[in-house]
């Protein structure tokens, strides 16, 4: 890649709306790294996986980008015949980091279109989740969105989620889009309204994901703004 492609490459990141990526472009640093990072936390993935889950520009530095992170020692390859490629010891230390960017970077104002995605709306519900003293801990939720489903975990202590297929061992199963999974855990959107207008489908009981959302603070929104020029 030429070095003025490689540029334009890496200015055309400001199309991710998720915290992470407002936190990275305010302090100026390069997010690709950390948002492949991201894509990776919650269970292995291939590279076609990870360019699916990311803006089209990240088609043009994401095999190299891979290759550096394993490098590092961050990730690491699977053997096979498709290539998975998953966190490391040391790659899955930078949860903590990007945990933290997310609360920093959620109270910056959005200066892009865009959707946010699955991985980036796991991470924020990380970020958020905060169990309420002497009340019953959610549970095993599943959620299935779209082509992925993840298994969410939540205690007393903290919660916990992987990618995976999902189980019968679950409290419930939760299957919708990103967008409402997002409207339904920070509001304005309730469960109850996401089901009655087959936003979402629900198997098994109510109560874990009720009892997520009840533990999930609704922090105030910063209005849009163009970006500066």
């Amino acid at each position: 890649m030429s070095a003025e492609r490689f540029r334009q490459v890496e200015g055309d990141q400001d199309d991710d709306p998720a915290p992470d990526a407002r936190a990275l472009r305010l302090l100026g640093a390069d997010p690709w790294d950390l948002k492949i990072v991201r894509e990776l936390l919650f269970g292995p993935r291939t590279e076609r996986e990870v360019r699916r889950a990311l803006p089209d520009p990240a088609a043009g530095v994401l095999p190299d980008r891979l290759e550096q992170l394993v490098t590092r020692g961050i990730a690491g390859p699977s053997a096979g015949s498709e290539v998975r490629y998953g966190l490391t010891t040391r790659g899955a230390g930078l949860r903590a980091t990007l945990v933290e960017l997310v609360r920093w970077g959620h109270h910056l104002p959005v200066t892009v279109p865009g959707a946010t995605g699955a991985a980036a709306t796991l991470l924020e519900l990380l970020a958020w989740y905060r169990p309420l003293p002497g009340h019953a801990a959610p549970g095993r939720v599943t959620l299935r969105l779209a082509a992925d489903s993840f298994e969410v975990e939540a205690s007393a202590d903290g919660v916990e989620i992987r990618r995976g297929p999902g189980t019968a061992l679950a409290g419930s199963r939760l299957t919708t889009d990103v967008a409402t999974l997002r409207a339904v855990l920070f509001g304005p959107l309730s469960l109850a309204a996401a089901l009655e207008h087959r936003m979402a489908r629900l198997d098994g009981s109510a109560a874990p994901l009720y009892a997520l959302a009840a533990v999930l603070p609704r922090p105030v929104r910063v209005p849009a703004q163009p970006a500066a020029r």
